[in-house]
C-alpha cells in the first residue's frame, strides 16, 4: 500500500513498450562488415541482440552466417549503459555497436556528413524507433577495446521497433487524477522516449 506519492518513475522498455523488438529498416555503408559487426557484437542477452540476430537469421545468406560465426574474436566488451556500448575484437577488425551519437561524434566522418546522419536519426527517432550505430577499426595496433577510440570509421544503423502497450492511457490518467506525475528513464535517446509518450 502507498501511503503518499508525487513522482513514480517508470522504464520504457519492456514497461511502457511490449518489449518485442524486430528490426524495421538498416543503413549501411559497407554492408558486409556491418554483418560481421552484428554478428561478433551479439551476445544475445537482451531484446535489442535477440531482434538484431532475427534480422541477420532472415537477411544474411546462411554461407555468409557460417563464415561470420567462424571469425575468431580475440577480446570482447560488454555493452554498459554507462560507456553506452560494446566492442569485439577479430584479427582484422575491432567492431563496435553503440549510441548513435556517441559513434557518430568520435567517427572520422566531415561535420556536413554528421549532420546529414544526425538529421535520419531524429527523424526516426521523432517516429519512436530505437536506434543502434555501427562502427569499426582495422585492428592495426594493442587498441584497448574497454575505451572508445577517436577516428571510428562510421558504418551506419539499424533501427528496431518496439510497439507501445495498450490500455496505458487508463493508467496515465489515474496518475494524473491523483496528481502524481510521472517520469520516464531511459537509456534510448531522447527523442525515441518523447515519440514513445505522445503514442501512449
Amino acid at each position: 500500500t502507498l501511503g503518499s506519492v508525487d513522482t513514480i518513475c517508470v522504464d520504457k522498455t519492456g514497461t511502457l513498450t511490449e518489449g518485442k523488438m524486430r528490426v524495421v529498416k538498416v543503413e549501411f555503408l559497407d554492408r558486409e562488415i556491418a554483418e560481421q559487426t552484428l554478428i561478433t557484437t551479439n551476445n544475445q542477452v537482451n531484446a535489442v541482440d535477440n531482434a538484431l540476430f532475427e534480422w541477420l537469421d532472415v537477411n544474411v545468406s546462411a554461407r555468409n552466417l557460417v563464415d561470420y560465426h567462424e571469425i575468431e574474436i580475440i577480446e570482447r566488451k560488454i555493452f554498459s549503459s554507462d560507456d553506452k556500448f560494446s566492442a569485439a575484437k577479430t584479427n582484422e577488425y575491432i567492431h563496435i555497436v553503440g549510441a548513435p551519437e556517441l559513434l557518430l561524434e568520435k567517427s572520422s566522418l566531415s561535420k556536413k556528413d554528421q549532420k546529414q546522419w544526425l538529421e535520419l536519426i531524429e527523424s526516426e527517432a521523432s517516429n519512436g524507433k530505437r536506434i543502434v550505430a555501427l562502427a569499426y577499426l582495422k585492428n592495426e595496433s594493442e587498441q584497448n577495446i574497454e575505451e572508445l577510440p577517436d577516428n571510428l570509421n562510421w558504418n551506419g544503423l539499424v533501427f528496431i521497433e518496439d510497439p507501445v502497450r495498450e490500455g496505458l492511457e487508463e493508467n496515465f490518467a489515474a496518475t494524473a487524477r491523483a496528481g502524481i506525475d510521472v517520469k520516464v528513464i531511459t537509456g534510448d535517446i531522447q527523442t525515441t522516449a518523447l515519440a514513445v509518450m505522445k503514442q501512449v
